[in-house]
């Protein structure tokens, strides 16, 4: 048991996975290449390094490859003291294992209540821990001295690290991890590429293996989003994968609980680095939980009694109507002998059920199966009775009043009957009597609805007809039907540009009209990049014939010119389209050409733009570089009347792009940019 849990936990860390295979070492040190500088981490293989570590600290020292002699770099680095530490703890509790592990405060607390001066077990768990607290947190690392920096490169060279205790420093033979590092070969952190996502009905499970991973990440960060663009750890402190089973060791094995079963989640999980410092992302996955069929529910709202057969009604919400196979009716006597009533599946868009055969008191269900095997929901049994079965009259009187955001409210006159229960309201998009639907599924007690008109729909009208509910749940026939009218906040359909087209002395503009029966009016628009302006160039009446083609006749001389169209229905709706954006023949006003010149002397190097540009227009150019394969960035800005530009802020080795923006208070040239021009190289 002792060995499993000190395997568990040793593979915690990435130093202290290091610090298991090097038992013989006294300190390892992981190293990752910067380009520019060397980040050095470490830790001692057991308790005493620690212990040592306050009393004598740590050297860092350096030698090129094929050198004998070693240099030290740093000064004698050694932990924050208890007091300071303790400090740190308010706000870090990863800092507690390396604080007991140097000071052992709390252990001699222990010490003293058990009598046990020492326990293998203890000692082992709290080695890794602290491993993994400096691991997972760079500060806490800091604060135990085991992280250093080295600035002072050649980038050309191959580079030997140790890391010693203090009083090794002259020691050739110290008994230490050496890391090799080739300056010429940047540490890349790898992008975990096989991980995937088992989405089920109340969580999902992440895997992705963890050999490739091993000597560069602590742990890991997986993140949640519901749009795909803004994601968030699940949580704060990082995931560690830890194992019980020999053959699992090599796999990281995570789990999300779902908190809406309706919500698309998408998930990606990135390493990170006992440097301080996440990798590159991983694929993002996206799934929903898995549907629970059981969530579905079936209601019976009533049991209707006539003469000659008896009346199931239920009720099944329209959204999951297409995952259920068919429908089944059941009765019972006296619920120990059940018996179904239709062989034969019901479609699932039924709302009723005639028995023609118990016409006395009894009891119903119904079941709803779904298209995979096992997939049952039903309803309780309800119990029905003969007794009085002569419906109310139908319900009289109604109207429905809608207000400009779609809120109708359906008022009737109340029944007189004495034995009225309450009404029920329904309601259909067509007026067809087989459309009509329950509006809410329980009983209305009031003579009065609000019910909330969709207004996203071409439907104009939407109708309503309401019946009577008795005490022994006997119901009337339908009502007059009322009409409601649907405000109206459908925009009309856009216009279409066909064909945009040049000749020499006009631009033919081409369309189809809006088809839309209530469209009434259209306006046509230009745009003209070089200016900004939009002008209205033409109106149209809908009502009347309408023309399809506008020929546009102002002088163009190679701006870029773009049309758009409003459309606007009786009811003030518009809608807006565009054309495609035509580069008009002819000269350009704005720049013209870039070339660069490169002054390459041996105490001044650097790179002169040149460009041309006709516009006297131009107030200002905005001057963009990009440094190999970096992104393109604004480095500075020069008068309108300045036509080149130094760039002084060049190294050797390194490719430059440059492209010049031309700016004016009037927007002249917004979109202009000149081509890019690329510089690979400045030489010693």
């Amino acid at each position: 048991m002792k060995k499993l849990i000190i395997a568990v936990f040793l593979q915690l860390a990435c130093l202290s996975l290091m610090a298991a295979e090097n038992k013989e070492m006294e300190i390892v040190t992981l190293h990752f290449n910067h380009g520019d500088s060397v980040s050095l981490r470490w830790i001692p293989t057991n308790e005493e390094g620690f212990v040592r570590s306050a009393k004598e600290g740590y050297m860092v020292q350096r030698r090129k490859k094929g050198e004998s002699n070693w240099q030290s770099i740093s000064s004698v680095l050694r932990p924050l003291s208890n007091a300071q530490m303790e400090v740190i703890e308010a706000t870090d509790m990863n800092i507690y294992p390396l604080r007991e592990m140097i000071y052992k405060e709390g252990r001699k607390e222990y010490a003293a209540e058990t009598g046990n001066e020492s326990n293998s077990l203890d000692n082992a768990l709290l080695y890794a821990m602290t491993a993994y607290g400096c691991d997972i947190s760079l500060p806490v690392a800091k604060a135990g001295a085991l992280h250093f920096t080295d600035k002072a490169v050649d980038r050309t060279a191959i580079y030997e690290y140790r890391v010693v205790f203090g009083s090794d420093e002259h020691n050739a033979q110290a008994n230490v991890y050496v890391a090799q590092v080739n300056m010429s070969q940047k540490s890349v952190l790898p992008r975990i590429d096989d991980f995937t996502a088992d989405f089920d009905e109340n969580y999902v499970h992440f895997q992705w293996g963890l050999v490739p991973l091993e000597s560069y990440y602590t742990a890991y960060f997986v993140e949640k989003s519901t749009d795909g663009v803004h994601f968030a750890p699940i949580k704060e402190r990082p995931f560690i994968p830890a194992y019980t089973d020999e053959k699992m060791k090599d796999i990281a094995i995570y789990r999300d609980t779902f908190p809406n079963d309706d919500v698309t989640y998408y998930y990606r999980v990135v390493g990170y680095s006992p440097f301080g410092f996440n990798g590159p992302y991983s694929k993002v996955l996206q799934g929903k939980p898995k549907f629970n069929f059981k969530q579905i529910k079936v209601k019976i709202d009533t049991i209707v009694r006539k003469a000659k057969f008896t009346e199931i009604r239920w009720n099944i919400d329209k959204a999951y109507q297409s995952r259920i196979k068919g429908v089944q009716v059941l009765h019972s006597r006296d619920l120990k002998n059940i018996s179904v009533l239709n062989t034969a599946l019901l479609p699932a868009s039924t709302k009723s059920y005639k028995d023609m055969k118990n016409l006395t008191s009894g009891y119903y269900a119904v079941v709803a199966y779904g298209h995979v095997q096992g997939q049952v929901t039903d309803t309780n049994f309800v119990y029905s009775h003969v007794a009085d079965n002569i419906p109310p009259a139908a319900p009289a009187g109604l109207k429905a009043v809608v207000d400009s955001t779609g809120l109708t409210t359906v008022t009737w006159n109340k029944n007189s009957e004495p034995d009225i229960f309450a009404y029920r309201i329904y309601g259909s998009n067509s007026g067809k009597d087989d459309d009509y639907f329950t509006i809410r599924g329980s009983y209305i007690k009031d003579t009065f609805i609000v019910d909330t008109l969709t207004l996203n729909t071409l439907t104009k009208y939407k109708y309503y007809k309401a019946t009577a509910v008795d005490r022994s749940y006997n119901e009337s026939d339908f009502s007059a039907p009322v009409r409601a009218v649907r405000p109206d906040t459908i925009a009309p359909v856009g216009a279409v540009f066909r064909l945009l087209r040049q000749e020499k002395e006009a631009i033919i503009v081409e369309w189809a009209n809006s088809p839309s029966d209530d469209a009434v009016e259209m306006e046509l628009y230009r745009q003209i990049d070089d200016t900004g302006k939009v002008e209205l160039l033409n109106k149209y009446d809908l009502t009347k014939k309408t023309p399809t083609s506008y020929k546009d006749t102002r002088e163009y001389s190679g701006e870029r010119v773009q049309y758009f169209m409003t459309v606007r229905d009786d009811a003030g709706n518009e809608a807006r389209t565009f054309s495609n954006r035509l580069k008009t023949e002819g000269e350009s006003h704005c720049i013209q050409s870039l070339k660069a010149i490169v002054v390459n002397e041996k105490k001044h190097k650097s790179i002169t733009l040149h460009w041309e540009c006709k516009s006297k227009e131009i107030k200002r150019y905005a001057i963009y570089r990009k440094r190999d394969d970096g992104r393109m960035i604004p480095i500075a800005s020069v008068a309108g009347n300045a036509l080149s530009y130094e760039d002084k802020d060049v190294s050797i080795g390194s490719k430059y792009t440059y492209i010049v923006r031309p700016i004016s208070t009037e927007n002249i040239c917004p979109a202009e940019y000149t081509d890019p021009i690329e510089f690979a190289g400045l030489v010693k």
